[in-house]
């Protein structure tokens, strides 16, 4: 189990971030995920999505990571979370993550009696987010983050901010330049980002659209992004030939 509080984080925020864990889940091995399709704009990183909410979900004899708010497991048609877990327990060889937004989580069945950690006896398997992500980064090598965790706690963007620290030789004080397309380092997975979504002209005429799909996995400077990323996409009229040519010619300057 693992809480982080901002998969609980209210719809009006404009930044939610419920899936920033994923990248790091992703990195230990599982493949898979499931949640509400709402959060499910844009995929950062490749991973499977398994549709929520039905009994098709199913762990099996493989790994399956869950995300899921305490107003979700409410408001479900379905119990699923108390689906996954009888699966997991019944089948050898299954592994189930579930990332909550408390530690008082509850089943949608059990809404007045103990949370759900405590009366399936999995205190000694729960982790709080805000502390496991910090050792999960200096157990991949980065003992001292180049961007604050106040910024971000994101796997994908502190893999961007150590690249952008060791290229350019300067620490990102904030997430915003992580994309400034016009500094940032030709190898940089923001230009990946930027590219996937050089098709999309007809949604991209507002910077709107880049804030809904990104918004689920950034905590901040999320309007800056949008802006930044649009300004770049009109400059290359939409053309993910021409974002690959910025891109290379970022990296020409680079050699010089």
């Amino acid at each position: 189990m693992i809480v982080d509080e901002v998969v609980g984080a209210p719809d009006n925020r404009p930044e939610r971030a419920q899936l920033r864990a994923l990248p790091m889940i992703l990195e230990l091995g599982i493949r898979k995920f499931t949640f509400v399709d709402t959060w499910f704009r844009y995929k950062l990183v490749d991973f499977e999505y398994w549709k929520f909410g039905t009994e098709s979900v199913d762990v099996g004899a493989n790994s399956l990571c869950q995300f899921i708010s305490q107003d979700v497991e409410f408001h479900s048609d379905f119990e699923i979370t108390k689906h996954l877990l009888n699966k997991t327990l019944g089948t050898k060889g299954s592994m189930l993550v579930l990332v909550l937004d408390s530690a008082k989580f509850c089943l949608k069945d059990n809404q007045d009696e103990k949370p759900m950690i405590e009366d399936w006896d999995l205190t000694a398997l729960t982790f709080e987010y805000e502390k496991l992500f910090p050792k999960y980064l200096k157990l991949v090598g980065i003992d001292d983050p180049p961007i604050p965790l106040t910024e971000t706690r994101n796997m994908v963007f502190h893999r961007m901010a150590k690249l952008h620290s060791d290229t350019l030789g300067r620490r990102p004080r904030r997430l915003a330049e992580l994309f400034e397309y016009e500094v940032i380092p030709s190898q940089s997975y923001a230009w990946e980002i930027l590219k996937s979504f050089a098709n999309k002209t007809a949604q991209m005429e507002f910077h709107p659209y880049i804030h809904q799909c990104l918004r689920s996995w950034v905590e901040k400077d999320i309007t800056r992004i949008a802006e930044q990323m649009l300004e770049t996409l009109q400059r290359c009229q939409f053309d993910p030939r021409k974002v690959e040519k910025l891109r290379a010619d970022r990296e020409k300057k680079e050699k010089t």
